[in-house]
């Protein structure tokens, strides 16, 4: 073969090579191009599952305020409620509410309930003087005074001596203590009235109160 036959040759098979060459790089490029678009079709679609779960977090986020706001208002309504039948029952207990007072007789200790109803389980037991009433009732030692009640405007001569008395041997002496009264309303709770005393003369009487257990 001489130069005039490989010169074509040469030529066409250069031109071969180009066109298979541009083949190649358009097949990649076609290749390249599906693969783009199917990343960005899921990365759409991850977009779109992410989107759908902000907007379901968005609605839960919606009810459990929603749910707060509820119970809040709930815990407003109860406390109210509560708040109402507090005031009812102080208003019922100032209808009932007893008050025992103590006063000094020839005879000892008496007790008037000047309250506005009944002293229901009336119990006198000794106090530090000028402190208030003690929650742990010790009545005095026997022979000592047992109350079942005292009416409205009712007056109860008591055993209970300031000092010492020869004439009532036995009975429970002050001595310079104080005396406490504790009793109960009809609705159930519990009083305490507390009067001091020196010698045979009342200093201060102070009344307590709190709810039944």
């Amino acid at each position: 073969m001489n130069d005039q036959h490989v010169t074509p040759v040469a030529t066409l098979v250069q031109d071969a090579l180009l066109l298979l060459s541009a083949v190649l790089i358009f097949w990649y490029l076609w290749e390249t191009r599906k693969m783009r678009k199917a990343a960005q079709q899921q990365v759409d679609k991850s977009q779109e599952l992410v989107e759908a779960a902000q907007r379901q977090i968005d609605v839960g986020q919606k009810q459990v305020t929603a749910s707060n706001s509820q119970a809040n208002a709930a815990f407003q309504q109860l406390a109210a409620i509560r708040q109402q039948v507090a005031l009812a029952q102080d208003q019922l207990e100032g209808q009932i509410r007893p008050a025992l007072v103590a006063r000094i007789n020839q005879l000892g200790v008496e007790l008037v309930n000047i309250g506005s109803g009944p002293a229901l389980h009336v119990q006198l037991s000794p106090a530090t003087r000028g402190l208030g009433a003690h929650l742990a009732v010790q009545p005095f030692p026997e022979p000592h005074d047992r109350i079942a009640f005292l009416e409205l405007k009712e007056v109860r001569q008591t055993i209970l001596q300031c000092r010492a008395n020869a004439r009532y041997p036995g009975a429970p002496v002050l001595d310079g203590r104080s005396l406490q009264c504790t009793y109960k309303s009809l609705s159930g709770r519990i009083h305490y009235t507390v009067v001091d005393f020196t010698a045979e003369k009342i200093d201060d009487t102070r009344f307590y109160e709190r709810e039944p257990e």
